[in-house]
């Protein structure tokens, strides 16, 4: 209800999508001011901290974990973690949702075998999917990430179908109302809301009636669950997440009958057309449920929980599929080696590799370029090196091939020409 009161001039929604976007900015009249994406997240952050102080007795905060989408770029993931420092936040850890949703739900699963989870986290604005192998005993805890997707896509994108292809289609008063050019975005912004509010109650009921009157226009909308239903059906909404589940067990060289236990989360979650799809595509899955309200602190939880349980010696956790990998040509440009979403077991080509004192500079992308240059540090960032000063010295025709161990691990294999050269395991630093 406070947020619907706000003076839409004033008000920044939505800002996740504006992280993309270098030189966004909005006027604030209230401010006398123009505000960044940056300057929005100090705010937040500042509220936030202030507010679990308050909790705590004014008690500095230890560590902080910072969870994000899986399909937020290394943009989005940068400004976040440093608009947060700005305020003071001691960052320790940046992760997925769906990887602090596993460590709430690890409890749920068997000891002494092998369990395959999958974590779907289908949101307001994002759909992020995970697969994992999790082993444990009373000693030890294995978690492995086997595969991850994620998209923009969420129930902002079934609101705005319900609108168009419901509402605006049912009654013709409505969408000549918002034909017009005078309508303000406030408005706009209040129409969506009740939108959301009625489709988060429709499937509860078979029918959910409003009366939206904002300024001079009032009408009575219905939204009927079999129509919603048949929305949902004909735009193929179910297919996208079928979609997303067959590229993530593919990555993975998983079958759907392989996992053990699925966990479902997110608001658009609660939505039973998509429950009750996943439910039955995933039928030998045993489902993690959550109660209502416990679905939005999962991912809070989670990542609680992981951060306690950072360093301790009874806990591994490996991520078996990387970035795209690569390294800086002999004009300073990225050479991929290993494509996103590579599975483990992966090899990249062999190539002429450049060494810098010694070193072999090793960079992850989330570009989808295969020429970028390495100054875009918003696109590329350094991960680390292989040390082959002493492999070097005697290689004449020295060429590399990156591969993705079974471990998950990243190592590099040299060439002299055609010949493998003995490189002891060489581990990325």
């Amino acid at each position: 209800t406070a947020i619907e009161s706000l003076d839409s001039d004033n008000t920044v929604e939505n800002i996740k999508y504006y992280l993309q976007q270098r030189e966004w900015s909005k006027f604030i009249p209230s401010l006398r001011k123009k505000v960044d994406s940056n300057d929005v997240l100090k705010d937040i952050f500042d509220y936030l901290k202030k507010t679990i102080q308050e909790k705590n007795a004014g008690k500095d905060i230890d560590s902080v974990a910072i969870t994000t989408p899986v399909c937020f770029s290394e943009i989005q993931k940068n400004r976040i973690v440093q608009a947060a420092k700005e305020i003071g936040f001691p960052i320790k850890t940046v992760i997925s949702e769906p990887v602090a949703a596993l460590f709430s739900v690890l409890d749920e699963l068997e000891e002494n075998k092998e369990n395959i989870v999958m974590v779907l986290d289908f949101g307001g604005a994002t759909l992020d999917l995970s697969l994992f192998s999790v082993k444990q005993n009373t000693e030890k805890r294995d978690i492995s990430l086997l595969a991850s997707s994620g998209m923009l896509y969420g129930g902002i994108d079934i609101n705005n179908d319900i609108s168009e292809k419901i509402f605006f289609e049912k009654y013709e008063e409505l969408a000549n109302y918002f034909d017009r050019n005078d309508v303000s975005e406030g408005v706009r912004r209040d129409f969506m809301h009740t939108v959301e509010k009625m489709k988060r109650s429709v499937s509860k009921k078979d029918i959910v009636e409003y009366k939206w009157r904002p300024e001079a226009f009032s009408i009575e909308l219905a939204l009927e669950n079999p129509e919603f239903i048949s929305m949902l059906k004909e735009t193929g909404k179910n297919n996208v997440i079928k979609q997303e589940i067959d590229s993530l067990l593919a990555q993975s060289e998983k079958s759907r009958a392989s996992v053990t236990h699925l966990a479902i989360i997110g608001g658009s979650a609660k939505v039973s057309f998509f429950r009750d799809f996943v439910l039955s595509y995933l039928a030998d899955a045993k489902m993690i449920d959550f109660d209502e309200d416990d679905m939005y602190g999962v991912v809070s939880e989670g990542a609680v929980k992981y951060l306690h349980m950072l360093g301790e010696s009874t806990f591994s956790f490996t991520n078996k599929i990387p970035y795209a990998i690569g390294v800086e040509n002999e004009r300073g440009e990225f050479v991929r080696m290993i494509s996103k979403g590579a599975r483990f077991g992966h090899r990249g080509r062999k190539v002429k590799v450049n060494s810098v004192n010694g070193k072999i500079n090793v960079y992850q992308t989330f570009g989808e370029s295969n020429r970028t240059y390495i100054n875009e540090d918003e696109t590329i960032i350094y991960m680390g090196f292989f040390d082959v000063e002493k492999v070097l010295a005697n290689i004449k025709n020295c060429k590399a091939e990156f591969r993705i161990n079974h471990s998950g691990d990243l190592q590099l294999d040299i060439y002299d020409g055609t010949e493998k050269v003995d490189t002891m395991d060489l581990k990325m630093r």
